[in-house]
């Protein structure tokens, strides 16, 4: 449930970016939320990753 979420606000925020050029509560120096977007969106596609790995390794052993 929570991965879920978290998925679908990444992907809400990133969408958000790409539309409006602007990041969530933008300030004059946006580094800052640039550099958390950057490491958010990379554990969201890291968590992504080793799930899909781990169902693949779990398929194998059924079978």
């Amino acid at each position: 449930m929570i991965r879920r979420f978290v998925l679908a606000f990444g992907a809400g925020v990133l969408v958000m970016w790409q539309v409006t050029g602007q990041l969530p509560a933008q300030s004059a120096d946006n580094g800052m939320w640039r550099g958390f977007m950057f490491v958010a969106m990379f554990f969201l596609i890291a968590g992504v990753f080793f799930r899909m790995r781990e169902m693949k390794n779990r398929m194998r052993r059924r079978a």
